[in-house]
C-alpha cells in the first residue's frame, strides 16, 4: 500500500473563523463596520500619502429592512483599489502585510463571522490602465464568482457590502447613525 503524507501547513478557514471569540452584542456587531472603515482608511493613504489624507473619501451606507430593522452597511473609498497585491494579501490567512502599522491580518475574517458573504468591487490602477475586480468574499472561496476587467472608470477606489448581517448580529445593530457612530469610535 502507497501511503502519500502531506507536508506543510493546511488551513481551515470555516474552523479558524468559528474560533473567532465574537458574541452576538452591540459593540460586536459594528466590528465588521470598523475593519472595513479601517481598510478604507489604510487605501486612502496608500493611495495619496499620510501627508493628503483628506484628498481621500470615505463613505458609509447603512442599510435597513422594509420593517426598519438595521441588516448592514456598504462602505467606499477612494482608495488605492485591490490590486495584485492586495488582492494576494486578503487571501492569505492571517497576513502580515499590515503588520507594521499593527495589522494582524483577521480583520477581514471577522466579516465572515457576522456575514455569510462580503460583496467586493474595486478599480485600481495596474500601471498601464484601470482594472475593475470584483468578487464575492466567502468561507468556501475567498474570490467567489472573480471577475476581472478592464475599469469603465478611471478613479481608484473600493465598495464594500457588508449586508445582509447574519440574524443573531443583525439584531444587536444599533439602531440609530448617531448611536452607530459614537460606538464606532468607542471600538476605535
Amino acid at each position: 500500500m502507497d501511503v502519500r503524507i502531506q507536508t506543510g501547513w493546511d488551513n481551515d478557514p470555516a474552523g479558524r473563523i468559528r474560533n473567532l471569540s465574537l458574541a452576538p452584542n452591540a459593540k460586536n456587531s459594528l466590528f465588521p463596520l470598523f475593519e472595513a472603515v479601517m481598510n478604507s482608511i489604510h487605501a486612502v493613504e496608500d493611495r495619496f500619502g499620510k501627508d493628503n489624507l483628506s484628498k481621500g473619501e470615505v463613505t458609509i451606507e447603512l442599510h435597513r429592512t422594509e420593517s426598519g430593522e438595521m441588516e448592514g452597511f456598504t462602505i467606499s473609498d477612494n482608495g488605492i483599489g485591490f490590486n495584485e497585491s492586495n488582492l494576494e494579501s486578503f487571501r492569505r490567512m492571517d497576513s502580515r502585510a499590515k503588520e507594521k502599522i499593527g495589522g494582524k491580518g483577521v480583520g477581514r475574517l471577522v466579516w465572515l463571522k457576522v456575514l455569510d458573504e462580503v460583496r467586493i468591487q474595486s478599480v485600481y490602477d495596474d500601471g498601464s490602465i484601470g482594472r475593475s475586480i470584483s468578487f464575492d468574499f466567502k468561507v468556501s472561496n475567498p474570490t467567489d464568482n472573480l471577475t476581472l476587467a478592464p475599469a469603465d472608470q478611471s478613479t481608484p477606489g473600493s465598495i464594500i457590502q457588508l449586508t445582509p448581517y447574519k440574524r443573531d448580529y443583525a439584531l444587536h445593530i444599533p439602531k440609530k447613525a448617531s448611536t452607530i457612530q459614537i460606538g464606532f469610535w468607542l471600538i476605535s
